[in-house]
Order: C-alpha cells, then structure tokens, then sequence
C-alpha cells in the first residue's frame, strides 16, 4: 500500500488488478514475506521480487531504551535467516542482499554484502533516535569495530534490508549508496559505488546548480594543477574507486603516537595551498564569511580566492609524498588556508580520539584561530544541513553514560553537603546558638539586678514613711 500510495503522488499510472492475474517485472514487498509462493505467480520466468523489511536483530535494536519498544525478538522470524529459508523453498535461487542504516524509514546507507567496506564507511548516516530514548551505546562505533573483525557481523545486526531475488540469474553491480537526508535539497546528491567507479547524481532537479558548481570546482583544481580523481560527464560526476589503498585520515588514526609524521604531511599540505594563497585585502573584506568580518586576525592569515574547505585527509590518498583528491564539491571564496589545515584535523575522526587535539593544534601554528575556525565551521554546515549537527542532536538525547555521569555527580554534591556544607552550616549554628545563650544569660542578670535595685527603692521608700 505504501509504494501505491507513494506512486500515485508521483502520479505515475498503477495497473495493479490481481483477478485478472497481470505479470509484472518487478514486485516489491514490504514486511511481508510469508507467501512468496503466491508472489510468484504474478511474475514472469525472469521477474524479480524486492523484499524491504526491518530486521528484529538490528544493531537499533540494543542500541537504545525506550518506552514504546517491546524486544520479542526471539519470537519474531522477521530476519534475515528465516527469509532466505523461504526463498530458497520456493526456488528463489539468485538473491543480492543489501543491508540498510539506520531503517528502511529513513535511509541513508545502503551495502551490498559483497562489497569490502573501508574504515568509517560505516558511519555515513545518523541513528534513528528520539529524544525520549535512552542510548545504551553509540551504534555506529560499535559496527565500525564490528566490521573491522568481521563484515558478515551485518547479516545479524544490519537494521535493514533489500533483497534482490528471482528464479534466473541476473546482474546488479551496485556495491554501496550513501544518500545525503541531513542537508538542504538544494545540495542533496547521491553517491552510488559500483566495482570500481564512484557516481554522484542529483537527488532531485533542484540541486542542478550544485552539480554545475562542482564541475566548475574540478575544472578550477584541474588549472591549479591539484591531482582530482572525479571528472564530470552527462550530468553526473564521476571518480575510479580506489579500494588498496587508505584514505589519509585512516593513516593518520593507525599511526596516531607518530605525531611529528602527522604535522610534516599536513605541513606539507599547507604548503600546496599557500601556492594559490593572498595576504588579507581591503578589498575582499566584503565578501567574506560573517565570522571572519570581525576578526583580529586577518593580517595574520592566508586566504584563498578558491577555497575548496574539503581538501581534507578523508577526501584524499597520500602516495609517494602526493595528494590526490576527490569528493571536492565545496567552494567559498575567502577562507584562510588555515582553516582547511583546521579541518583536516577535526575530520580526521580515528585521530582526535586518540590524542591532545589542542597539542596538534599548537604544533601547526593554529591553536589561537581554534574558536574563529569552530564559528567558521558551523557557518558553513549550517548553510548546507537542513538539520542540527549531530553533536547539537546528541546533546539532546539522553544516554546511559551521561545518566552514570549525572548520578557520579549527584553523589559527588551529596558527599560535598554532607562533609563541606552541613559541618559549616552546624558550626554557624553553634555560633548562632551561643551567642543566643550568651544573651539569655545577659539578660538573666539584668533581672536579678533590676530585682534587687527594685528592694532596695522599697526600702527606702518605706523607711521615709
């Protein structure tokens, strides 16, 4: 009913009347694949079924406490193991599975089993959460590590799933696709991995004038003499896939404690992009971002007419002492080399885990701009994302070690009042009561005086008398 409902708002024309028995190519199946046997009938010989469900032992599952969840899990046969069991009974013999992150609700990653993926491919989607729920643990640090033992773990705790399926033998080369959901349609693309070829092509129409900025992109790198993987042809964009090799950011995590390695490359990068750099003019002053207007550094920094703010070690090789780039479709005119230097640090994610980021920072001459280049980059996310950050996110949803956290701090104010504040409260209290009882005792002989002053005029005054 989905798709229906979904095509008919497409306006696309439904022929769909099961009486008259019509054969299709394609079926696709939400959910439901209990009676393949009778999907097949509306088949032809070479037709295929898609089935698209959740899986009941995804990775979401664990990750998260909610109220509204009930785990039935090991009553539920909506997995992969109990699907294929049925597929295979009814002769359903040639199959390509994909597995879907974070659901089939809202996709963002999709990855064949049979693709080998790199470091932190895995990452490339947000979590489906709530802010009612509480995380039990980050999902997608627990697969990554997952997959660096073993990419099968996928089939048990993959979230979602396609499968490809049919009686004949078919091809489909598409190995790994990574939709863009976080940012504004205006920039949305899609980036689709095949054996050895990487393609972006436009989410809708609406991001044409973003496609025809990034071709400009490779045509001003390409004069600049930059080594670019990506080319443009027939509306699309187009990079070779490199699958031996690591990205620069994964060499950097794997060897984190070699430092001084770490601040010779990127010093090395910065001296490729000081090449096309400008001193700070007057002139530009206007055209610069919002956070750089104000600044009280811009004598000091370097700027480029072409600033591609992407030019970092996850969108880059290092081979033979050389860069070579892809993934550039971000330009802002007039940003400071220094920035990009920033960035490809703070994007080098396996690394500021493991060391002093601000110690990095002081060895690369940029410890002073780190709060210019945060307003920077938050500037230029939010003028592409849709939707808060994923750390403004996080800081929403309530997690287990942050629940831990607050109750070590509860205890840690509850120790504090009980041996700093109370004790000073009680000896205030002392000194409160003692001077009380001091004015008690004042005034106890106040009245014994008064009593014998008031005697004494008695005397005398009967006396006179």
């Amino acid at each position: 009913k989905n798709i229906i409902d979904l095509l008919k708002e497409k306006k696309c024309d439904i022929y769909l009347d099961l009486n008259q028995k019509q054969i299709f190519d394609y079926i696709i199946v939400f959910d439901n694949y209990e009676y393949i046997d009778e999907y097949s009938k509306y088949l032809y010989d070479d037709g295929k079924l898609l089935f698209v469900g959740n899986n009941s032992t995804g990775i979401n599952r664990f990750s998260y406490i909610s109220k509204k969840q009930e785990l039935s899990i090991e009553h539920s046969k909506n997995n992969l193991r109990h699907i294929f069991e049925c597929l295979n009974k009814n002769n359903f013999k040639y199959t390509n599975l994909f597995y879907v992150f974070p659901n089939i609700e809202k996709t963002e990653l999709i990855i064949n089993e049979k693709f080998k993926l790199k470091k932190d491919q895995i990452l490339n989607y947000s979590p489906d959460e709530n802010e009612k729920d509480i995380r039990i643990f980050d999902e997608k640090k627990i697969l990554n590590n997952m997959i660096d033992i073993d990419t099968n773990c996928l089939r048990y705790f993959a979230n979602g799933y396609f499968i490809e399926t049919s009686k004949q033998e078919f091809s489909n080369d598409i190995k790994y696709v990574s939709f863009n959901n976080e940012r504004k349609e205006k920039y949305k693309m899609i980036t689709i991995i095949t054996d050895n070829i990487v393609k972006k092509v436009l989410f809708s129409n609406l991001a044409k004038e973003h496609l025809e900025k990034y071709k400009s992109n490779i045509e001003i790198l390409k004069e600049q003499n930059v080594k670019i993987l990506d080319y443009y042809e027939e509306n699309k964009i187009y990079s070779k896939y490199i699958d031996d090799i690591n990205t620069l950011d994964v060499f950097f995590g794997e060897n984190y404690n070699k430092i001084d390695v770490i601040v010779k490359i990127l010093n090395e990068l910065k001296e490729m992009l000081l090449k096309n750099a400008i001193k700070y003019d007057t002139e530009f002053e206007s055209e610069l971002i919002s956070s750089l207007k104000e600044c009280e550094y811009l004598e000091e920094l370097h700027f480029l007419k072409n600033a591609f703010w992407d030019m970092v070690p996850k969108n880059c090789f290092y081979v033979d002492n050389s860069f070579l780039f892809f993934d550039q479709e971000w330009e802002k005119d007039y940003l400071p080399v220094e920035f990009i230097i920033y960035r490809s640090v703070i994007n080098s994610y396996e690394l500021v885990k493991k060391i002093n980021v601000d110690e990095l920072f002081d060895k690369l001459g940029i410890l002073k701009y780190k709060k210019l280049f945060e307003n920077i980059d938050n500037e230029l996310r939010n003028e592409i994302l849709v939707s808060k950050t994923d750390n403004e996110k996080n800081n929403n949803i309530k997690s287990l070690d942050c629940i831990i956290n607050n109750e070590a701090q509860y205890e840690k104010y509850v120790n504090r009042i009980d041996n700093e504040i109370l004790p000073d409260l009680r000896n205030e209290l002392s000194k409160k009561q003692k001077y009380i009882e001091d004015l008690e005792n004042e005034n106890k002989k106040l009245k014994e005086e008064n009593e014998k002053y008031l005697k004494r005029v008695k005397r005398i005054f009967f006396w006179k008398r």
